[in-house]
């Protein structure tokens, strides 16, 4: 749960206009804001005004992302490009890194925390190039890909 901001609004700001201060004051795009009243019920029609969707003096409305707890404040691909860049760091451009190594340095953005780092990894083979000992993952090797050749399993 994130910080409290309390806000005095007239009765007849709407939504929308809400929508638009929190913005301005947390730097939260709308499209990832869902509005909601205690208990559970959503505010869907962001043209309605406080006193009509049912907030009076005093009342609270919970803020929630759109994907169920997590807060993403841009699209996925901004945080794909954000690891690839962290991978690029951390690999050795000469003799490559383990992928173990990788995985204690490069932590996933909390959005893709359940992406496994070798199956990002063979996601972009023209980036990156593992090589892997089909006995285990602890031999794994990884390297930029510089010369575009294809994946290999290296028999142990």
């Amino acid at each position: 749960m994130g910080d409290d901001l309390k806000l005095s609004l007239s009765p007849n700001t709407t939504i929308q206009e809400l929508a638009e201060i929190i913005n301005d004051k947390k730097n939260i795009p709308l499209s990832r804001m869902v509005f909601v009243l205690p208990p559970n019920r959503e505010l869907k029609n962001l043209s309605k005004n406080l006193r009509q969707s049912g907030i009076y003096n005093n009342g609270v409305v919970r803020l929630h992302p759109t994907r169920e707890n997590i807060w993403e404040w841009e699209d996925i691909e901004y945080y794909v490009k954000q690891v690839i860049g962290w991978l690029l760091e951390k690999i050795d451009p000469l003799y490559g890194t383990s992928l173990q190594k990788l995985k204690e340095e490069v932590k996933m953005p909390r959005s893709m925390r359940r992406v496994k780092m070798i199956t990002f990894l063979r996601k972009y083979p023209d980036i990156f190039q593992v090589e892997l000992n089909t006995t285990g993952y602890e031999q794994a090797l990884v390297k930029i890909n510089k010369t575009y050749d294809m994946p290999t399993w290296i028999d142990g």
